[in-house]
């Protein structure tokens, strides 16, 4: 297997430690004539993590489980301590206070770690102080965990005090039993050689000629982040085998292009984790601009044509008082440079021309008045002066944002809390100092060689937007000080519209690099966590539900989409259907995280679980508390006049709280965030200030989301590759008062493929929340995995319902518009059969009422009963035509096509529902049989059914079915056959109540989700050809293996023997399943490399080596297969359930028709009572008969 040259790819996540990045989009084809594919979020080399499926390898000790036990009895029963199985020491630990301390807060909780240094499994000494700051109603403290002078990745403690020092709670894992060898056999200069060659093979080859459009942006850039290019730096980083010594290397690459944090085994120089932390705005002078407040409005998307009122001026555009701009500095403002205390823009179009207007103090683009004024042109990015109307609409957005994060931390903080810092620090990030801003960034993606024209804007044209928020812990005579580094940058678009024109979006990548540096929001969540929250922040600021709805209306992309050149599986190359970048409105939930495209993990779909889980509760939250009591800064002066509601304010407060608490620990996933928000609820809103460990006033509606989002109490991040779901909650949550369950609950369509729910009102509800299931699965999660990617569930069982959404008092009903997630509108319900299964008629909704107590908790009722679309299989032969087409002789057989029509069946909508099936039931001549029936069915014997999988509303037709007939002798034969359908009946509302998933008590710390099975297989490459894969055996070799009876994953680790202590011998690895496909490859510079992938049982697969540049060499693989747990090769077997078919009521009696064939001349005839006889003049003239009752 050759080695392949991979497309550059920007991984929009957002790391910690240091560097992060964010970017906006998903995969795209080509812009080029290759038709090699285009993916703006994927625009560097692709992340790794040795870590990635690695198990619970640490579970608790006996000495650690009854440390635990004891620390729960020292401090009362409401303690939880969630367990990390992979460190081996707690992850969390909340509900619980210390006594109150005149010591500092360091020497606190070094303090309390001596005290249960048995649980957390390390001394004090282990622990370096690297962060304090005042905030949450005190302090937070955090340490990073130190062995031999070496940071521990991920390892460390993170505390919240009050003002009197009690600790209430602690965040992060401590490592246990850290051991690793003395000195490094490889040194940091090899290090960083190992780091850059790994990456050297991810370089895109682009034009000639097109490095023109490159440098500017990417000096620009790098001058930025030159802060954080620190040299290597030795720390120890844990593994499911035990702990390595690794150089931490910091690179910046401009082919391929990135921010790297790589860790390189500091004997082996094996890559062990890489992340790409770019994840894929004199006299005196007016000083004002048009800006488009939110983003342009579009007369055709399909040209680029922007919308123009009455006066011939764009419609939306702004004229805005510049507000924050450093005055005096109109000449930079000409060079396309612009500068505030909030803002720092800078213009890296490598080709743009002075704009000559800045000088008078003016960004005006109303006029068509060049070269001093011109209107905005999406047609053409490049158009002058126009095109600088990103430099002061990206300026104005960030200063807005800058002071709305301002008053958040200040004005507003001070609200509610006015003693010293009050509950956010006055200091952060960006607060001191501006955001740098990089518009017109230019595409180092794929290159459209189609013209000159295309190449110049498509290597201009970049198709996302990015922030590199990076940050650096520095030592100075003062202390340790941490050195932030945060540009954004923004692309003007090829396929996409202007990124820099709309407003979300600069909201979203601002958030990043301001939040990040607060958060971390490190690990294999925590990039979709940063996404979230960076969505969230755009979506609350613009209390807007989408972003990007402007951006996603290119026309390059919108014909592309036409074409069916990109989107075609999940749009049916209807442009319209490419909505957004993100909606608030996705479905996604947490058993469906790492799975796009069957296993694949991606921060911006990944993160839309978060968002649309915290987004239910900002809406809950909105209408629990609808008093404008709060003010925010406008937007066109920044005073503090905005008017939100307290819900909105209360929820801004939490979800910043949150991000505050997730700076203490890392790694981040949705658990702990879940977690967070908990703890900022308890600190922030308690129902007892007077007591440390009371919940917070918003606790019990918080779990009630966060589990219809299946992040409930017995839920888990990644383990093993695979997260755990959980739709219970704590039994205070479930023991609050509730209303009683709405009833005459109802559902029928609202569309061709959408369905409306309704129900009775209930007094006193706040919302309600409607659920659905497949008919007959009661029982089973309606999500069951992904191909590639499943889940384990933390509960021990369900009731199968699955939360859609909640919706206000006010209404009593509901749409359901079906799936939707990333760039696409609700992709609908279908009305077509899969499996047995008709979306529309097949699926059951039950509603619950959600309401407020006076205790201010919240409280759900018991779920209504359930119903579906009342429907039956009914015969509709009178009321269907047939059309047949194209018959044809040969052989001894009859062929032809047909089709059905409705021509208006008697039901409530007069549509037949799929499946529709032809039901030949008798031939006249025994000779004559059916030979292609979907049953097998030959007409003679037993009836021949064809099978119409659509759903056919009045006056529509269905696609051909071609039927074959064996009529060896040219019969004259007639058929008696029938026509059934699914026919709506009258909709009946239903009364009635069940109880939902109720309460649960958590994961244990000895909980073990699964096992593993280790194995060593060996092979030899005789010699390396650089990969060009000549001789099998020789240049390189196939080790099969079998996958064992439950076994759902594996991974493997390659070294030689004897073990190889440098770059030679240079081999790679990959990963094939039985079909040849590559699962997983991996191609480090030297022998060790790692693979990983998901397995069925029973399959045979095969790691593959290519040998490129060795002699004779034996390889070894530790092959490791992970099975659920008791169901391991020695356990008890497999197990599992079938699902059950829709249950459907009633048949009635069955209606027939005639229809007579004369195959030698070319006649067919119906027969009977009303028979219609049409002679065919040739095989294309169609017969056309209606089907009459017999």
């Amino acid at each position: 297997m050759k080695r392949k040259s991979y497309r550059a790819r920007i991984l929009m996540i957002a790391l910690p430690l240091c560097v992060a990045a964010s970017s906006m989009f998903l995969m795209l084809p080509s812009r080029g004539a290759s038709g090699t594919k285009f993916d703006p979020s994927n625009l560097g080399a692709p992340n790794f993590d040795l870590n990635a499926t690695a198990g619970a390898v640490r579970k608790a000790t006996s000495a650690q489980a009854a440390a635990l036990n004891q620390f729960k009895s020292n401090y009362g029963s409401q303690t939880t301590v969630r367990w990390n199985s992979f460190a081996g020491s707690p992850d969390a630990m909340m509900g619980f206070h210390t006594g109150a301390s005149n010591d500092t807060p360091e020497n606190v909780a070094r303090t309390f770690v001596a005290a249960n240094s048995t649980l957390f499994g390390v001394d004090p000494t282990s622990l370096t102080l690297v962060d304090q700051k005042e905030g949450m109603g005190g302090y937070m403290v955090k340490f990073q965990q130190n062995v031999g002078g070496a940071n521990v990745v991920d390892g460390g403690l993170g505390f919240v005090m009050t003002a009197n020092k009690e600790i209430r709670m602690v965040m992060g894992s401590t490592f246990r039993d850290v051991t690793v060898a003395g000195a490094p056999s490889l040194g940091a200069d090899a290090a960083t050689a190992a780091a850059q060659a790994a990456l050297a093979k991810y370089a895109l080859s682009r034009p000639s000629g097109t490095d023109q459009y490159f440098a500017p942006a990417l000096d620009a850039l790098q001058a930025e982040i030159a802060p954080v290019l620190r040299a290597p730096r030795l720390n120890i980083f844990p593994t499911a085998d035990g702990y390595k010594l690794a150089w931490n290397v910091i690179t910046f690459s401009r082919n391929p292009f990135g921010l790297y944090i790589t860790q390189v085994d500091a004997n082996s120089g094996q890559i062990l984790f890489r992340e790409n932390k770019v994840h894929s705005q004199t006299p005196t002078l007016p000083y004002t601009a048009d800006i488009y407040p939110n983003h342009p409005v579009m007369a055709n998307p399909d040209t680029g044509e922007l919308k123009l009122n009455s006066n011939g001026e764009p419609e939306g555009l702004l004229r805005v008082s510049l507000r924050n701009y450093n005055e005096g500095t109109n000449a930079t403002g000409v060079l396309g440079t612009m500068t505030g205390p909030h803002a720092l823009v800078k213009n890296v179009l490598a080709i743009q021309q002075p704009f000559a207007q800045a000088a008078q103090g003016t960004w005006h683009f109303r006029a068509n008045n060049a070269p001093l004024e011109a209107q905005p042109n999406e047609a053409d990015d490049l158009a002058e002066p126009a095109e600088h109307i990103d430099d002061v609409n990206i300026f104005f957005f960030v200063n807005y944002l800058l002071e709305y994060m301002t008053d958040l931390h200040r004005r507003d903080d001070a609200v509610h809390n006015r003693i010293g810092q009050g509950d956010f620090p006055d200091n952060f990030p960006n607060s001191d100092r501006p955001l740098v801003a990089l518009p017109h960034f230019p595409s180092e993606a794929s290159i459209d060689t189609t013209s000159p024209d295309t190449i110049e804007r498509s290597a201009l044209g970049f198709d996302n937007a990015f922030s590199v928020p990076a940050s650096e812990t520095v030592d100075t005579p003062a202390g340790p000080q941490t050195v932030i580094v945060n540009p954004t940058v923004y692309g003007h678009g090829y396929l996409f519209n202007d990124l820099g024109k709309d407003g979300a979006v600069v909201y979203h990548e601002g958030t990043h690099s301001i939040s990040t540096p607060i958060a971390g929001l490190e690990g294999n969540e925590g990039g979709a966590l940063n996404e979230a929250q960076a969505d969230l922040w755009a979506y609350t600021i613009t209390d807007a539900e989408a972003i990007g709805e402007y951006v996603a209306q290119g026309a390059r992309l919108r014909q592309a989409v036409r074409n069916c050149e990109i989107f075609a599986a999940d749009t049916g190359c209807d442009a319209n259907l490419v909505a957004w970048i993100r909606s608030v409105h996705n479905t996604l939930k947490y058993s469906q995280l790492g799975t796009r495209g069957g296993n694949g993990f991606e921060v911006h779909r990944d993160g839309e679980i978060y968002v649309a889980t915290m987004w239910d509760l900002r809406y809950l939250m909105k209408a629990a508390e609808p008093q404008l009591r709060y003010l925010r800064p406008a937007f066109l002066d920044g005073a503090p006049t905005r008017q939100i509601s307290q819900g909105q304010e209360t929820w801004e407060r939490l979800h910043l709280g949150s991000l505050y608490l997730l700076g203490l620990t890392a790694p981040d996933t949705f658990v702990k965030f879940r977690d967070a928000v908990i703890e900022a609820d308890r600190i922030l809103y308690s129902t007892d200030p007077s007591n440390l460990d009371a919940p917070g006033q918003h606790e019990a509606l918080i779990w009630q989301v966060f589990a219809s989002h299946e992040m409930g109490i017995n839920a888990d991040s990644l383990v093993g590759g695979r997260q755990t779901i959980s739709t219970r909650v704590p039994q205070f949550a479930a023991d609050q008062l509730h209303l009683t369950a709405p009833q005459g609950v109802s559902v029928e369509p609202a569309s061709a493929k959408s369905l409306r729910v309704s129900w009775q009102p209930v007094s006193g509800a706040l919302a309600y929340e409607v659920f659905k299931r497949k008919v007959g699965t009661a029982g089973q999660r309606q999500f069951t995995g992904a191909p590639l990617h499943t889940y384990f569930d933390g509960d021990p069982s369900t009731n199968g319902w699955s939360h859609v959404a909640y919706v206000t008092d006010a209404t009593t009903s509901y749409e359901d518009r079906g799936f939707t997630a990333e760039f696409f509108a609700p992709a609908g319900l279908s009305s077509t059969t899969n499996n047995g299964f008709n979306e529309m008629l097949d699926t059951e909704y039950a509603v619950r009422a959600v309401s407020i107590n006076a205790n201010r908790q919240g409280g759900v009722s018991d779920l209504s009963a359930g119903t579906a679309v009342n429907s039956q299989i009914q015969d509709v032969t009178t009321s269907i035509t047939v059309t047949i087409a194209n018959p044809t002789i040969a052989g001894g057989g009859f062929e032809m096509d047909q089709v059905l029509k409705n021509n208006g069946i008697s039901s409530p909508d007069g549509t037949a529902y799929g499946p529709i099936t032809y039901r030949i039931v008798g031939i006249s001549d025994s000779t004559v049989k059916v030979i292609n029936a979907d049953n097998g069915g030959d007409g003679q014997s037993n009836p021949a059914a064809f099978v119409y999988n659509q759903t056919l509303g009045s006056g529509a037709t269905s696609t051909a079915r071609h039927l074959k007939f064996s009529d060896p002798y040219s019969h004259l034969f007639t058929v008696t056959a029938n026509v059934t359908a699914r026919v709506r009946t009258a909709p009946v509302a239903v009364n009635g109540s069940q109880p939902g998933d109720g309460a649960g008590t958590g994961l244990p710390p000895t909980d073990v989700r699964f096992s593993s099975q280790t194995d060593t297989l060996s092979g030899i490459v005789v010699v390396g050809s650089a990969g060009s894969e000549l001789v099998g055996s020789v240049d390189y070799v196939d080790i099969p293996f079998v996958s064992k009876a439950n076994s759902f994953g594996v991974d493997g680790t390659m070294d030689t023997f004897p073990v190889s202590a440098g770059a030679l011998p240079d081999l790679d690895l990959s990963l094939l399943d039985d079909q040849g496909r590559v699962l997983s490859s991996s191609g480090n510079l030297g022998p060790h490399e790692f693979v990983s992938g998901a397995l069925t049982p029973g399959k045979t697969y095969r790691y593959h080596v290519t040998g490129f540049v060795n002699g004779p060499t034996q390889v070894n693989i530790t092959s490791k297969q992970y099975f659920p747990a008791g169901m391991a090769p020695s356990g008890s077997g497999s197990s599992g359930t079938s699902s059950q078919l829709p249950t459907i009521q009633g048949v009635s009696l069955l209606k027939t028709l005639q229809l007579s064939f004369n195959p030698p001349h070319l006649k067919a005839s119906p027969s009977l009572r009303h028979s219609e006889r049409r002679l065919f003049s040739n095989a294309r003239k169609l017969l056309t008969t209606k089907f009459h009752e017999c």
